[in-house]
């Protein structure tokens, strides 16, 4: 009998183990960022890892309500909701439509909006944009917009 509960035990433990590894169970806040343009992407990551940010790129508006109706729950029930942080101007639609999207669906989601036109923060507050920051950004001025919504 005993032999046969160690089995038991020893599957029930792989099989737990296997489900945390799908799992990130890691302490790092995530911060997905949507960008149509892969030089935004790569200066935005690197400043992201090296404050030690766990990031995710993505290049489009569909992309990123892929990603929320697919990760959302998983977010959810860890705790650790990401930071999104949109280029005001996508490619198929806007940076503040896909924000609002997004936060019609998911609104505990914090929303950090970039653009390279100042003009562009006096409609932010009107499409679900927790915080705005104007392009060239500095890497304390991204850390600070950051921790202040978490």
């Amino acid at each position: 009998m005993d032999i046969n509960q160690d089995i038991v035990r020893s599957r029930l433990e792989v099989r737990r183990s296997s489900i945390l590894d799908l799992v990130d169970v890691s302490d790092e806040q995530e911060v997905v960022i949507v960008d149509n343009f892969a030089i935004g992407i790569e200066v935005m990551s690197k400043l992201l890892l090296s404050k030690g940010y766990k990031v995710t790129t993505l290049c489009n508006a569909d992309a990123l309500m892929d990603f929320f109706n697919e990760r959302y729950y998983e977010f959810k029930l860890l705790g650790k909701l990401p930071i999104l942080i949109v280029e005001s101007d996508l490619v198929q639609m806007s940076g503040f439509d896909a924000t609002k999207q997004v936060k019609e669906s998911f609104p505990e989601i914090k929303v950090i909006m970039l653009s390279c036109d100042n003009n562009t923060q006096l409609n932010s507050s009107s499409h679900f944009v927790d915080r705005f920051l104007t392009k060239p950004v500095f890497s304390n001025e991204v850390d600070a917009a950051i921790k202040a919504l978490l």
